[in-house]
């Protein structure tokens, strides 16, 4: 018997409006679900673009290689010892151009290139020097022997950024002029007076979370990501209610509420991080019903009985769950692995900056029953 039909969940970066399937890298991740220990090839129409090994829980990640900007069709299939699985729903991406903008005789700060909407100065030291952009996601610099390259406090020839932010990622860390910032590690006492942390000191843990943050969208190094994601809502209620004349004396009513809730809370921080303020998947059903009965026994005296009875089923669920958990993606052994609760980044708390990874409080689920009797007896 062949594999199970494998899944893509998802994949990583998805640029600009989260879940629109277009991405400005040519480059991305893919990760789903297939049977443990198969083999799952991607395909980009009939193109094989690779394979990669599903782990022993199921999940899979595939980094492809580089592809145009273009649409694509991109599918898996399974294999182990019993054959191949049929491919998997095709996932659409759609890759679009990084470097929106390129001027090659652009400088003094006053004619910046665009790439992934951040814009980027160029400024010399009127030297020969070359700037080329072979595709839309490069942009080449060649110097010739001789050349300045770097600030030897009279000429210099170099590409800055207005916002150098993405430099701490990789252990850099200056000012916005560009001076060094000592950094001292706390653990050993080390100060790096040129403001760079040893590629080696920065576990592999930490280089792939900051590797997958989204880049900033402002200049500066705080507040300086902002992002609105869509929170698809639907929320439908509706009730009925029959009312009954028995006799002039006895008269009943039966009522019965429905309401469905579900929202998508998305992160702030795009997948596969995501962030602790994300409600993530939120799904709430309540039913009610009521009854009564009126007997009148004389003019001035009655008996009423109702009753009452609410069911409410409410959760809500980390968006990541279904992902690579801990171990598959990051390596980090000792924690669950059951899809049906494992998946994404757990809760990384750095001071001073937003929350990371899945929602420390998901997920969560409540189920009461709530019973209410009221009898009422009135003579005169």
């Amino acid at each position: 018997m062949a594999p199970q039909k494998p899944t893509i969940a998802n994949f990583f970066a998805d640029s600009g409006t989260l879940g629109d399937g277009i991405t400005d890298a040519d480059v991305f991740t893919l990760w789903g679900i297939s049977g443990a220990g198969t083999t799952v090839a991607i395909y980009d129409g009939t193109t094989l673009l690779g394979t990669t090994t599903a782990s022993s829980s199921g999940a899979w990640t595939f980094a492809t290689p580089k592809l145009s900007d273009s649409t694509h069709s991109l599918t898996a299939k399974a294999t182990d010892s019993t054959g191949t699985s049929v491919p998997s729903d095709a996932m659409s991406v759609t890759v679009v151009p990084s470097v929106t903008s390129f001027s090659p005789t652009s400088d003094n700060w006053s004619n910046p290139i665009t790439i992934d909407n951040q814009p980027w100065f160029i400024e010399n030291g009127n030297k020969t020097w070359s700037l080329t952009n072979p595709d839309p996601h490069t942009i080449r610099v060649e110097v010739r022997p001789g050349d300045l390259w770097g600030d030897d406090g009279t000429a210099r020839s170099e590409i800055l950024t207005v916002n150098n932010a993405l430099d701490q990622r990789n252990g850099v860390f200056k000012t916005a002029a560009g001076v060094p910032i000592p950094i001292k590690n706390p653990y050993t006492g080390a100060i790096y007076s040129d403001g760079v942390v040893p590629s080696g000191q920065i576990s592999a843990f930490a280089k792939k979370v900051f590797s997958q943050l989204p880049d900033p969208t402002t200049s500066g190094f705080a507040n300086n990501y902002q992002a609105l994601p869509r929170i698809p809502t639907a929320d439908n209620k509706g009730d009925v209610r029959v009312d009954h004349y028995f006799s002039s004396r006895l008269t009943g009513f039966f009522r019965y509420s429905h309401r469905e809730y579900n929202q998508v809370d998305n992160p702030t921080i795009p997948l596969p991080l995501g962030n602790d303020a994300s409600n993530g998947n939120v799904n709430i059903i309540n039913k009610q019903s009521a009854g009564g009965v009126t007997y009148t026994v004389s003019p001035s005296s009655i008996i009423e009985v109702r009753m009452g009875v609410t069911k409410s089923i409410g959760g809500k669920f980390p968006i990541q769950i279904g992902m690579p958990n801990m171990l598959d993606a990051y390596g980090i052994p000792g924690l669950p692995t059951d899809p049906s609760i494992a998946g994404g980044l757990n809760t990384q708390t750095i001071s001073g900056f937003a929350a990371m990874g899945r929602r420390s409080s998901t997920p969560q689920f409540q189920n009461p029953l709530v019973l209410n009797r009221r009898t009422i007896a009135a003579f005169a």
